[in-house]
């Protein structure tokens, strides 16, 4: 209910993600799962098009982070 209805910029991480259902996420949600929390949120992998439909900024965390807004993908590699 509360990440659903929030006004506030608000970061979904942890174990909060696992709680989290799809349709609660909004343009004010920072996500930020791994690739297992991910596919279990998204139930595919298209960062892209998860975060467009959606309206919220995934960052997909890895070897290589995936950052994407709905608009682009960007890279943060790990050195």
């Amino acid at each position: 209910y509360l990440l659903k209805n929030t006004k506030n910029p608000t970061i979904v991480d942890a174990d909060a993600i696992s709680c989290a259902e799809k349709d609660w996420l909004n343009a004010n949600i920072i996500v930020t799962p791994h690739m297992e929390e991910y596919k279990k949120l998204f139930k595919d992998g298209k960062i892209k098009e998860s975060a467009s439909q959606t309206q919220s900024i995934i960052v997909l965390k890895g070897s290589e982070d995936k950052i994407s807004d709905g608009n682009s993908i960007r890279y943060n590699t790990k050195l």
